[in-house]
C-alpha cells in the first residue's frame, strides 16, 4: 500500500509540474512593488546545466493583452521552463524518497531541496563525516542552520578522528544554533581530547532532545549534559557499564522542570536531603537496581510516570527476589502510581517490583535461562496489571509459558508473541507451528494476534561437541533450520489460528527466511476465512 501511495504521490507531483509549468503560476506572498507577483523559473536546456531566470511582473504600462512575439519565441526555443516557486512550495509535503526524487530534476531543485532535507532527520556515519562536513561548510551559515534532528555516529578511536575532521565538525555544530535533536555516538577519548568539541556541545542553546553513548562515557560526558543551557524534554544516555555509576540526580537535574522522556543507563539516585523531583517525567527507561530494587523510590521521584520499562536483575545483597517483591508491595500502601500505559522488562524483574496499579500494556521477556518458577511469576504480575494488550518475548517456546497462559489470560484483547528459535532447530515448521499454537490458544477473548518469529545465532563456541561431531555437521543442522522456516507455510498457520480461537479477527505473521503477511479473518457460517491485507 506504502508503495502505491508512493508511486501515486510521485505520479501527482510530475503532472502538477508539468501544468504549473507550463501556465507560470507564482508563489503565493512573492509581490513586487507594483502589485503583481514575481515568478521565479528554471530553464530546462537539453545537455546543457539549467540556469535561474526571473520573470519580473507585468507593469500598467503596457497595454492590456500586449505580447512581445520575439521575447517569447525566446523563451520558448530555449526549452520548457520549470517553475521553481511551485517546486519550493510542494517540496516541505514531500516525503524523503519523494523529495530525493524532485532534487534529481536539475541542479537548482537540487540546491532548494536541500534546505527541507537537512531539516528532516540525518544520519552520518563515520565514513560520511568528512563528506558531510564540507558539504556544509560551502555556505556554513545557511546550511548549517537548517539542521534540526541529526544522529551523528564518529570513529571509534581519536587515532582516526584527525584534526581537520574535528575541526569542520566542531564548525558544523557552531553554526546549527536551530539544532533541536542530537543523537551522539562518540567516544569518551575524543571529547577528552579534543576539549573544544566538547566545549562545543556544551554550548548548544535549542536542543530538545538528547541521545548520548557510545565507548566509555564516564563524568566528562555527564559535565558536557549538565552544561547544556537549553531546557531538554527528551535526554537518553549511556554511561559505561564498567565504570562506577554516576549520579542520576546530577545529571538529571538542570532539566527536572522540563524534561518528559528519560532513559538512563549505569546511574544510580543517591539519596540526599534535598532530593529532587522529575514532575513531567511520563517515560522512563532506567535499571531498577538504580533505586537500590524500590519501587516506592521511583514513584516519589517521578509521580507522573505513564511509561515504565524496568532493565537489569533485581538483586540486593541480603536479599532475595520474593523479599524485594514483598518489601514493595508493602511500600504501596502509602503511594502508588494510579495507572500505567506500558510496563516492559524481564519477568523476574516485574516480578520483584510488586507493582499493584493498572497497566494498559505490559511487555514481558522470558530468557533462556528462567525456571519454570520464573516464568510463574507472570501469574501475580497479570493478576494485580490487568493488561488488555500483552507482548511476550519467549526463548525455545517454553512449556511452562503454556500453563502460565491458561492463568493469565482473561483480559487480554491484543497479543503479539516474539519466539525465539534456535538458529539450528531440528524442529520442522509443523511442530514449531504445534507449540505456538499452544501459547496462543488460551486467550479466548483475544481479538488481534501478531507472532514474530526470530533467529537466536550461536554463541562461542560455534557448534556443540555433544551434538556435532564436526564443524560441517553442525552447519548442515542450520541450513535445515533455514529451511524449515523457509517451507514454513504462513497461512496454514493463521487458518489454525483462526479456528483455534473464534474471537480473532486480525492476525499478523513474521517469519525469517519467508515473508510477513497480515490478515482480517471473516466468519462463513462455521468456517474461518482469511482476507489477506496489503
Amino acid at each position: 500500500m506504502g508503495a502505491t501511495m508512493s508511486a501515486l504521490a510521485r505520479s501527482a507531483i510530475d503532472v502538477l509540474l508539468l501544468i504549473l509549468a507550463r501556465f507560470g503560476a507564482p508563489r503565493e506572498g512573492q509581490i513586487s512593488s507594483t502589485g503583481r507577483r514575481a515568478r521565479r523559473s528554471v530553464v530546462l536546456e537539453h545537455g546543457l546545466s539549467p540556469i535561474y531566470t526571473f520573470t519580473p511582473p507585468e507593469t500598467n504600462m503596457a497595454p492590456s493583452g500586449f505580447l512581445d512575439h520575439a521575447e517569447e519565441a525566446q523563451r520558448q526555443s530555449a526549452g520548457p521552463t520549470l517553475n521553481m516557486d511551485v517546486v519550493d512550495y510542494i517540496m516541505p509535503l514531500l516525503s524523503r524518497e519523494d523529495l530525493l526524487s524532485v532534487m534529481r530534476i536539475c541542479k537548482d531543485a537540487q540546491l532548494l531541496g536541500l534546505r527541507y532535507l537537512l531539516k528532516m532527520r540525518i544520519v552520518v556515519h563515520p565514513e560520511h563525516l568528512g563528506t558531510f562536513c564540507d558539504c556544509l561548510m560551502q555556505e556554513p551559515s545557511i546550511r548549517c542552520s537548517w539542521l534540526r534532528r541529526l544522529v551523528l555516529r564518529t570513529p571509534r578511536h581519536e587515532d582516526n578522528f584527525d584534526l581537520r575532521l574535528v575541526t569542520r565538525l566542531t564548525a558544523v555544530l557552531e553554526h546549527a544554533y536551530l539544532l533541536e535533536e542530537l543523537e551522539l555516538h562518540i567516544a569518551q577519548s575524543i571529547l577528552d581530547t579534543y576539549p573544544t568539541l566538547a566545549r562545543t556541545l556544551a554550548a548548544l542553546g535549542h536542543l530538545s532532545a538528547l541521545h548520548m553513548g557510545g565507548y566509555c562515557l564516564n563524568q566528562g560526558a555527564a559535565m558536557i549534559v549538565t552544561q547544556i543551557p537549553s531546557a531538554l524534554t527528551q535526554l537518553h544516555t549511556v554511561f559505561d557499564p564498567i565504570l562506577d555509576p554516576q549520579d542520576a540526580h546530577q545529571v538529571l537535574g538542570p532539566f527536572a522542570a522540563s524534561l518528559v522522556d528519560v532513559c538512563l543507563s549505569n546511574v544510580v539516585f543517591r539519596q540526599t536531603a534535598d532530593a529532587r523531583r522529575y514532575p513531567k517525567v511520563q517515560m522512563l527507561d532506567i535499571d531498577f537496581n538504580a533505586v537500590q530494587c524500590n519501587i516506592d523510590v521511583l514513584m516519589r521521584l517521578f509521580p507522573c510516570l505513564v511509561h515504565l520499562w524496568l532493565r537489569g536483575v533485581a538483586k540486593q545483597a541480603g536479599q532475595t527476589v520474593q523479599t524485594i517483591r514483598d518489601s514493595n508491595m508493602n511500600a504501596q500502601a502509602q503511594q502508588r502510581w494510579p495507572s500505567l500505559g506500558f510496563l516492559g522488562g524481564r519477568a523476574t524483574t516485574l516480578y520483584a517490583a510488586g507493582l499493584l496499579c493498572p497497566v494498559e500494556r505490559l511487555d514481558v521477556t522470558f530468557s533462556d535461562s528462567e525456571t519454570w518458577e520464573d516464568v510463574a511469576n507472570l501469574i501475580p504480575i497479570v493478576e494485580n496489571a490487568h493488561p488488555h494488550t500483552l507482548t511476550a518475548k519467549s526463548h525455545y517456546l517454553h512449556s511452562s509459558l503454556i500453563e502460565t497462559f491458561w492463568t493469565c489470560s482473561q483480559h487480554v484483547t491484543i497479543l503479539t508473541m516474539i519466539i525465539v528459535l534456535d538458529e539450528e532447530t531440528k524442529e520442522s515448521w509443523e511442530q514449531i507451528a504445534e507449540r505456538a499454537l499452544c501459547l496462543v490458544e488460551p486467550f479466548e477473548v483475544v481479538c488481534s494476534i501478531d507472532i514474530f518469529f526470530t533467529v537466536q545465532a550461536p554463541t562461542i563456541p560455534l557448534w556443540d561437541f555433544d551434538l556435532y561431531a564436526t564443524e560441517d555437521e553442525w552447519y548442515a543442522a542450520r541450513e535445515r533450520g533455514a529451511e524449515a522456516l523457509r517451507q514454513f507455510n504462513a497461512e496454514h498457520f493463521a487458518l489454525w489460528i483462526a479456528e483455534r480461537v473464534p474471537s480473532t479477527v486480525h492476525i499478523c505473521l513474521n517469519i525469517p527466511n519467508n515473508s510477513e503477511s497480515k490478515w482480517m479473518v471473516e466468519r462463513v457460517g462455521n468456517k474461518s476465512v482469511l482476507v489477506k491485507k496489503s
